[in-house]
C-alpha cells in the first residue's frame, strides 16, 4: 500500500474504536440511569407502604375533634372510628352535591332581572318635590305655612283690591288646598307601602327565621335589592341556596322563626273633634276618610 492509503486505514480504525467507546460510555450510563430509578421506585413504594402503615396507626379522633369537622374540613378518613365513616361521608357527599349546583343556581339568579332601588323623587318639579320631602319630616309645620298663606289672600276683596286681584287669590287659594290634599294623597301611599313593607319583613323572619337580615345582605353583594329579595320567592330560594354553599354548616342556623304580630288599635279615622289637617297627618286614618275630606273641600272650592 501506498503511504496516503495507509493513512486512511488508520484513520478509519482510530474513528471506529472511538464509535466504539463512546457507543460503550452511553451504555454504561444508561444502565446506570436504569438503576437509579429502579431505586427510586423502590424508595417510593417503601414510602407509600410505610405512610399506609403509618395511617393504620393514626390516632382516632377525638369526639370533640368529630364534632368540630365541617364538609370543608380537611378529612383523615383513616382516623374516623368505623362507626362514625357512615356519617362523614354522608356529610361530605351532601355537600359536594349542593357544591355542583351551585354553578346552575348562579347562572339562574344572574338570568333574573335586577330591579333598581325605589326611586326617592316623588314628583317632577324639583321645588315641588322638596317641599314635599319637608312636609314627609315635619306636616304639621307644613300645614302650618301653607295655612298662613291660604289666610294671607283670603284677606283679599274685590270691592278693595279689585276684582282681578281678587280671582287672581281665589286661583291661589284653590291651588294651596289642591297641594295640601295631594300631599295628603302621596303621603297616605307613601305610609301604606311602608306598612306592607313592614308586613313583608315579618312574614320573611317567619319564612327564612333570625338569618333574614344575612341572607339580605348576601343578596345584595350579588347586585340584588333589598326589594328584589322581599317580593321574590324564586329569587329567595336561589340566594339561600347560593348562601348555604359558601357557609357549610350554616343549614341549622336558617330555619323558621314566627313572631307574632299584633293589630293596632283604635278608630283609625275617628274625629275626635280635630281639624281636617290633623285628621289627614294621622297614619291611622282610613284611605275611605281621607276620600270623604278630600271631596268635601272639592266640593267647598
Amino acid at each position: 500500500y501506498s503511504v496516503e492509503t495507509a493513512n486512511l486505514v488508520m484513520s478509519a480504525l482510530k474513528k471506529a474504536e472511538a464509535d466504539a467507546k463512546k457507543l460503550a460510555a452511553q451504555q454504561a450510563a444508561a444502565a446506570k440511569k436504569a438503576e437509579a430509578e429502579a431505586k427510586k421506585q423502590a424508595a417510593a413504594e417503601a414510602a407509600a407502604a410505610a405512610s399506609q402503615q403509618a395511617a393504620n396507626e393514626k390516632e382516632p379522633y377525638t369526639a370533640d375533634e368529630l364534632k368540630a369537622l365541617t364538609p370543608t374540613s380537611e378529612i383523615d378518613m383513616a382516623r374516623v372510628p368505623e362507626p362514625f365513616r357512615p356519617v362523614i361521608e354522608n356529610m361530605t357527599r351532601d355537600y359536594k352535591e349542593l357544591q355542583s349546583g351551585y354553578t346552575k343556581t348562579a347562572q339562574e339568579l344572574a338570568d333574573i332581572k335586577k330591579t333598581p332601588e325605589p326611586d326617592q323623587r316623588y314628583f317632577d318639579d324639583l321645588k315641588k318635590d322638596g317641599v314635599f320631602k319637608d312636609y314627609l319630616a315635619n306636616p304639621a309645620k307644613v300645614l302650618s305655612d301653607i295655612n298662613a298663606e291660604i289666610a294671607n289672600l283670603e284677606t283679599v276683596v274685590a270691592s278693595e283690591d279689585g276684582v282681578e286681584e281678587f280671582r287672581k287669590a281665589r286661583r291661589q287659594i284653590a291651588y294651596w288646598n289642591g297641594i295640601k290634599d295631594e300631599f295628603g294623597f302621596k303621603r297616605t301611599e307613601i305610609v301604606e307601602k311602608r306598612r306592607d313593607s313592614e308586613a313583608a319583613e315579618t312574614r320573611l323572619t317567619a319564612e327564612l327565621g333570625s338569618d333574614a337580615a344575612t341572607l339580605i345582605e348576601h343578596a345584595k353583594s350579588l347586585g340584588f335589592t333589598k326589594h328584589d329579595f322581599m317580593t321574590r320567592p324564586e329569587l329567595r330560594a336561589g340566594i339561600k341556596s347560593l348562601y348555604l354553599a359558601a357557609h357549610p354548616g350554616k343549614g341549622k342556623e336558617i330555619k323558621p322563626n314566627p313572631q307574632k304580630t299584633t293589630k293596632p288599635s283604635g278608630n283609625a279615622g275617628d274625629g275626635g273633634g280635630r281639624t281636617d289637617d290633623e285628621i289627614l297627618m294621622d297614619d291611622k286614618t282610613t284611605t275611605e276618610e281621607r276620600h270623604r275630606i278630600w271631596n268635601k273641600r272639592q266640593n267647598t272650592s
